[in-house]
């Protein structure tokens, strides 16, 4: 962590490590991803704690009023749990009340919107932290401790997240707005959230009631990333490194892509063609980054590789690539992923 320079008498000092996170304003290590929120007053803290304190006393005691705001809708007694086909974007619905950036309650309020959506694993955390607290002695728990709570950059590719059930869900990011929405800054006097931002938050709870933001039953949005040789990343103290798909960041440029397919005017069956070339090369490529010992033939042509394959399996009994799964295996269907004439 960087420190500021305190002159020589205070060099000797030690030094709070929750106080050197505050104020650490330099770049992050190659292992730590880039976080805006990572310089939170220690004014919010008060705050953040606040709305988790709301959240935790509604849910288990039953306690509406605390959650009461007239900006809001009413504060609905029971909510229930609903899954839905349709999911929203968890970084978009948390964008979606706009704020000003240089208001000072602004990063507080991210980080908690953050912590109300998103629940970490409390496994996987467990695990880190025991990595993390046996392999160096840099890491103590205070600054374990303090270190999840200003750079959760750390662990966002280390531990799973999840976005828990609607009955849940509503209540943490209702405690969230009607903590923060009237907060005002000590410089312009004004609240964090102006009447536009007070309708779209009351948007967002109308969406989380009706199961657009949470994980769906039974499916996990994590894969391990994996090296060149196939084999899954790790860090420098061992951990595995996660990939996560939730959300439109893997296709946010696929126009891209398609202005670069299409070069040339190309009529319908010859677009079909070549849609159907870049969803091949896509479908391979991704393989080869999320699957564990997917191979790499270094081609695209897998109708070859499916032959080798059976012909290594009829001779030998033994398959040539353990990871790959031959597509003439499956019967044929009556889909088309083509234009419907």
């Amino acid at each position: 962590m960087a420190e500021e320079d305190v002159g020589e008498e205070e060099d000797n000092e030690v030094r709070d490590p929750i106080v050197d996170l505050v104020s650490d304003t330099g770049e992050e290590d190659d292992e730590l991803s880039s976080d805006a929120h990572v310089n939170i007053l220690v004014e919010s803290v008060d705050a953040i704690q606040e709305a988790e304190r709301r959240s935790d006393m509604e849910t288990e005691e039953g306690n509406l009023g605390l959650l009461e705001c007239d900006k809001l809708e009413a504060v609905p007694e029971k909510v229930e749990i609903k899954f839905s086909c349709v999911l929203g974007d968890i970084f978009h619905a948390m964008d979606r009340a706009k704020v000003s950036t240089k208001h000072e309650f602004q990063k507080a309020h991210y980080y908690a919107l953050m912590g109300a959506f998103l629940e970490w694993d409390p496994n996987g955390l467990a695990k880190v932290r025991e990595t993390l607290l046996t392999s160096t002695k840099e890491w103590s728990k205070e600054e374990f401790d303090s270190t999840l709570f200003y750079k959760p950059s750390l662990f966002r590719k280390r531990v799973q997240r999840v976005a828990l059930p609607t009955n849940y869900l509503y209540y943490r990011v209702r405690a969230v707005f009607v903590t923060f929405g009237e907060k005002k800054d000590s410089k312009t006097g004004k609240p964090l959230f102006n009447d536009d931002a007070w309708k779209k938050a009351n948007n967002l709870l109308g969406e989380i009631k009706r199961g657009f933001c949470l994980d769906p039953p039974g499916f996990n949005f994590y894969t391990y990333e994996m090296t060149d040789a196939g084999e899954i990343k790790k860090d420098s103290h061992g951990i595995p490194l996660l990939r996560c798909c939730w959300g439109t960041n893997l296709v946010e440029c696929v126009h891209r892509q398609y202005n670069t397919t299409f070069r040339h005017k190309a009529g319908i069956e010859m677009g079909d063609a070549q849609i159907s070339e870049r969803r091949h090369r896509h479908n391979l490529d991704m393989a080869q980054r999320v699957y564990q010992d997917f191979p790499k033939v270094g081609h695209y042509d897998t109708w070859k590789i499916d032959v080798l394959q059976k012909l290594v399996e009829q001779n030998t009994g033994k398959l040539l690539y353990p990871g790959w799964t031959c597509v003439i295996d499956y019967l044929e269907t009556d889909e088309s992923f083509v234009t419907v004439p």
